[in-house]
């Protein structure tokens, strides 16, 4: 999940406005938890950045294609 709450934000119920409106007062009235979440949020999302996207796709492709390359090595020995 991108918001773990109390880390980088605050998740609230959508039916219960008193616990958003608080969630809203600490921001507005703490500057260091805003900069808190700011910090943890970039970092947060840093792991989802064009480029590690693609090196994590590349990691699982070729897991998976060796995976499948070795299974067939097998399957022909045992033909």
């Amino acid at each position: 999940d991108l918001c773990e709450d109390g880390t980088n934000g605050f998740i609230c119920s959508p039916f219960k406005q008193e616990e958003f409106a608080n969630s809203i007062k600490k921001l507005l009235d703490d500057e260091n938890l805003r900069k808190r979440f700011g910090k943890q949020n970039i970092e947060k999302i840093k792991q989802f950045a064009v480029f590690n996207v693609i090196t994590k796709m590349e990691q699982i492709y070729l897991s998976r294609w060796k995976y499948r390359k070795v299974l067939n090595q097998i399957f022909m020995r045992l033909r």
